[in-house]
């Protein structure tokens, strides 16, 4: 009797662990396949904002506008990109409580345009995007350095793909990883359509959309069934960033609005859970006081000091999770 007892709350415990997670992911893809507006909520340390360039110090050596970014399930890695060298480093972050873990050397991985984490070789994968428009880094995510580098070749034929879209395909931009299928998904810098690559990133077809959404394209996410673009403002009329979501036919499902109006770059997920790295910039109008030279009417010259108005370029970059 105690044995049926104990094999009677097993089975039920199954049964509802099976209804939980079957709900879940229902919930999941509901959120994903239904045109929606959501919020964005920034994550905070001590009651106060993360700013990457801050919290890591890597603004004042001029890393200060984040890239891509992706998560191992327990980290989070955030390329931090320098405008005037165009080079990149790499922050690893505690999700949990958002300490800093590890920062990168000097990569040479182009304008580090988006990364993703492979779960099956353990490496993380990033797309250089500027100077080796068809290059990809293999980074440890321990050492956080570049253990090999791989450059995308376009075979004559592959399917889904028509001689002038294989000639057309010159530079890559996002990249996500999905481990149930093994396989990347990248994107075509000019026409946006999605190249997928093998676990050896070879490419294995190529995907046209059915349907474009005319807004600034950025960073991408996967899942199984769907593909998310990451997508800001193009004009003045569009207020908002939206995420493009696709099957892995590239039919179009549905266009999920942030309520945010910063630039996403961005953008991971952690179970059903989605983060976003945006940035924003604005100038801060400041005075000084400087000693300049005047020369009286009578021609003599002096030294006096003025008040001066400057302007400052202020970069600021943030971990938002979208709800």
């Amino acid at each position: 009797m105690k044995y049926k007892r104990t094999g009677l709350i097993l089975f039920i415990l199954i049964f509802l662990f099976a209804i939980f997670n079957t709900t879940t992911m229902n919930t999941i893809a509901i959120q994903l396949t239904k045109n929606r507006t959501i919020k964005a909520s920034v994550l905070t340390i001590d009651e106060k904002p993360f700013e990457l360039g801050n919290q890591t110090k890597l603004s004042k050596e001029g890393y200060d506008i984040v890239q891509g970014s992706c998560t191992d399930g327990t980290y989070g890695y955030f390329v931090m990109f320098h405008k005037k060298n165009n080079q990149c480093r790499i922050a690893k972050v505690s999700m949990k409580d958002l300490k800093i873990v590890t920062i990168s050397d000097i990569l040479p991985i182009g304008h580090g345009n988006d990364i993703t984490y492979n779960s099956q070789l353990n490496y993380l994968v990033a797309v250089h995007y500027q100077k080796e428009q068809m290059r990809l880094s293999i980074i440890s995510p321990i050492s956080l350095r570049v253990l090999a580098v791989k450059d995308i070749e376009i075979p004559e034929n592959l399917p889904g793909a028509t001689k002038n879209q294989l000639a057309a395909i010159t530079a890559l931009c996002g990249i996500s990883y999905e481990s149930s299928r093994n396989q990347y998904v990248t994107y075509v810098s000019n026409s946006h359509d999605f190249l997928v690559l093998d676990t050896n990133l070879e490419p294995v077809c190529y995907i046209s959309r059915s349907k474009e959404n005319h807004y600034n394209y950025q960073g991408i996410d996967c899942t199984k069934d769907y593909i998310l673009m990451a997508q800001s403002p193009l004009s003045s009329e569009q207020k908002y960033n939206i995420l493009s979501i696709y099957d892995w036919k590239g039919q179009y499902v549905s266009k999920i609005t942030i309520k945010n109006e910063y630039e996403i770059e961005s953008i991971f997920h952690i179970n059903h859970q989605y983060y976003a790295s945006i940035y924003y910039s604005y100038y801060k109008t400041y005075t000084e006081n400087k000693k300049v030279t005047v020369t009286d009417k009578n021609g003599n010259k002096k030294k006096k000091t003025m008040k001066t108005e400057n302007r400052k370029l202020i970069r600021k970059n943030y971990i938002y999770k979208l709800k």
